[in-house]
């Protein structure tokens, strides 16, 4: 928006879903044509411009893209060569694990975001939902709202963007009471469900995410079968998943990790999803998860589930004893849903 107050000849195309392989190919004026898809008058002007040294390109998300590293860095590197012959700029946004890659390959200093102040969301809420039907008053109110709730998960500008358009038909003067019960765990059912939007089959992507989580705890799986890797190749566009620098797939960040993970933890502690040979396998990762420190977001994920589902463990069918090291933890964790529920094992 600055850009264009600041060049009122400037023509901004955005290419969704675009993939870095083309820019492989030998020639990245023409490719980029065809993900334009512009029309022949719009294609003479770009290729004048372009000439001219008069075309900006910003990539953005490029962790996003279901590129290897080591794809990626040869994309860039093409672009890279591209650039040699012309005089247009190129912005990268990425996150901060593959600010060495762009470093080695432009040998530059790279701009670093900050985060969202709570100003900066405030008004970002405020001209979203300005194309709602709402009042001002009303879009005001609810924006101040939103921000004293949810700061901290407002500071990513894909996440703000995400709640934006969650929200934006739950715009009411009791917006308030609503969202102040809100767990972590309610939080993220946002956050994931918007990231998953776009997608089809979203069942099946959440069950393969829970097997992704899982994996990273425990080996055997609980024996279900781990996804191929076309299949999570294909869960990369959503941001949850990317390439980690040692080329193998991981989540985003820690809490969507922990937030699968006690997903399928809970849905595992029910009779009829847990086959009998698993189960005592199942008490084992179940007892690391109560007690390890590193597991401390998952168990509050797992605090979460047991809020919104009481009656949770009249029905299940695994029993365990436990010392007094497990209360000692989810005490000091202020965890008191969980560990009534494992008070409730013990009774049974």
């Amino acid at each position: 928006e600055k850009l264009l107050r600041c060049s009122s000849d400037c023509w901004i195309s955005f290419i969704s879903s675009i993939d870095l392989k083309l820019l492989l190919l030998h020639d990245i004026n023409e490719n980029v044509i065809k993900l334009l898809q512009i029309n022949p008058l719009e294609k003479f002007i770009f290729e004048h411009k372009f000439s001219k040294g008069q075309v900006k390109f910003l990539i953005d998300e490029t962790e996003e893209f279901s590129l290897t590293p080591q794809e990626r860095f040869d994309a860039i590197k093409q672009f890279k060569k591209h650039k040699k012959d012309s005089d247009y700029q190129i912005f990268i946004a990425c996150r901060p694990h593959l600010e060495k890659c762009f470093n080695h390959i432009f040998e530059i200093s790279p701009y670093k975001f900050k985060p969202f102040t709570q100003g900066e969301q405030i008004e970002y809420l405020i001209r979203f939902w300005k194309l709602t039907n709402h009042s001002s008053a009303l879009i005001y109110k609810c924006a101040n709202t939103l921000v004293l709730y949810f700061a901290d998960h407002l500071k990513i500008p894909k996440r703000l963007h995400l709640m934006a358009e969650y929200f934006k038909l739950k715009l009411s003067v009791n917006l308030a009471s609503e969202i102040k019960t809100y767990t972590l765990l309610n939080k993220y059912e946002i956050l994931v469900e918007g990231y998953l939007s776009d997608g089809e089959n979203c069942k099946e992507i959440y069950d393969i995410l829970e097997v992704l989580a899982l994996k990273s705890i425990c080996q055997n799986l609980l024996g279900k079968e781990y996804p191929d890797d076309s299949k999570l190749k294909q869960i990369i566009p959503t941001g949850i998943i990317m390439y980690g620098n040692d080329n193998k797939l991981k989540f985003s960040c820690e809490f969507l990790e922990s937030f699968f993970l006690s997903k399928i933890i809970f849905n595992n502690l029910q009779p009829s999803v847990l086959p009998l040979k698993n189960i005592q396998e199942f008490e084992e990762l179940y007892r690391k998860i109560l007690t390890d420190p590193t597991h401390h977001i998952v168990r509050r994920f797992l605090n979460d589930c047991f809020i919104k589902n009481t009656s949770k463990a009249e029905k299940l069918l695994v029993k365990f004893k436990f010392s007094e090291k497990v209360f000692n933890f989810l005490i000091q964790e202020s965890l008191v849903d969980l560990c009534i529920f494992n008070l409730q094992l013990i009774r049974k």
